[in-house]
């Protein structure tokens, strides 16, 4: 089977079970299933280049999953971020402790990693989905629309590297193919969500380009750091879960800062 036949495949699997836990009203579906790809993800970080500390995963994934699950049943839901963050902290504390000094800076390395992208980014997407579903729907739609039309046009036109340092696959036509791609289907799928300002399509269509290219081109630089071609091959097609949040996460930031700041703009 061809790697686009795996991609097509996994996505069509993922896809729709993402949407829907998205759109219905009952958040836990969501957040367990954000749980499930954090853990996973936390596993991606510790085991990039054969580094084993199974510890990280079982300290760090479990503490998040107690917080967390304690600031959703008190509906806490805008101290994710911070609680993230210092679960991740405490993580960091607890491994120097645990682990052999000479080890220290490349479980720093990862641990950053995981705080940046895991502690950080990644609540962003609940925090969407619990404000606004259809913010969340549309973030991941644009998301993916410009992951795909940067991948078909870059594959099938692209010349001239973008960042041939960190990401040399990645090309100037693949990058401007994607961005009229997302800006045509925002402008045709946003007013089935609710949108119906101009300058918010089209503001939330280069959002999605422009930081979906980054959290792309931030992972790229972490995994070449690395020496990985992917995170791991959990998702045929794809790489692995931190390969997929990687645009995502940036992305989700991007909205959810405009929702809340962007009232007075649009």
């Amino acid at each position: 089977m061809s790697e686009l036949s795996k991609r097509t495949i996994t996505a069509l699997i993922l896809a729709p079970i993402v949407l829907y836990t998205t759109w219905i009203p009952n958040p836990y579906p969501f957040f367990y299933l954000i749980i499930f790809i954090m853990t996973l993800s936390w596993w991606e970080i510790i085991t990039m280049k054969n580094f084993d500390t199974p510890i990280l995963l079982a300290l760090g994934g479990w503490v998040m999953f107690v917080v967390n699950l304690y600031l959703f049943l008190t509906q806490q839901f805008h101290f994710l971020p911070f609680f993230w963050a210092i679960t991740s902290v405490i993580t960091l504390v607890s491994l120097f402790i645990l682990v052999e000094p000479e080890r220290g800076r490349r479980v720093l390395n990862r641990l950053l990693v995981g705080m940046i992208y895991l502690g950080f980014l990644l609540p962003f997407i609940l925090l969407l989905k619990i404000s606004n579903p259809s913010w969340a729907i549309l973030a991941f739609l644009l998301t993916w629309i410009f992951d795909s039309g940067s991948y078909f046009i870059g594959k099938s036109f692209g010349k001239h590297a973008f960042m041939p340092r960190v990401s040399p696959k990645k090309s100037w036509e693949g990058f401007l193919g994607g961005l009229a791609t997302v800006i045509v289907s925002s402008f045709v799928i946003s007013p089935y969500l609710g949108f119906n300002s101009l300058a918010l399509k089209l503001s939330l269509a280069l959002i999605a380009a422009l930081l979906a290219t980054l959290g792309d081109l931030s992972e790229s630089f972490i995994k070449r750091a690395y020496g990985v071609k992917d995170s791991s091959a959990l998702l045929p097609g794809h790489g692995g879960f931190l390969d997929r949040i990687d645009s995502l996460c940036f992305v989700f930031l991007g909205f959810y800062l405009v929702y809340i700041f962007g009232g007075k703009f649009f």
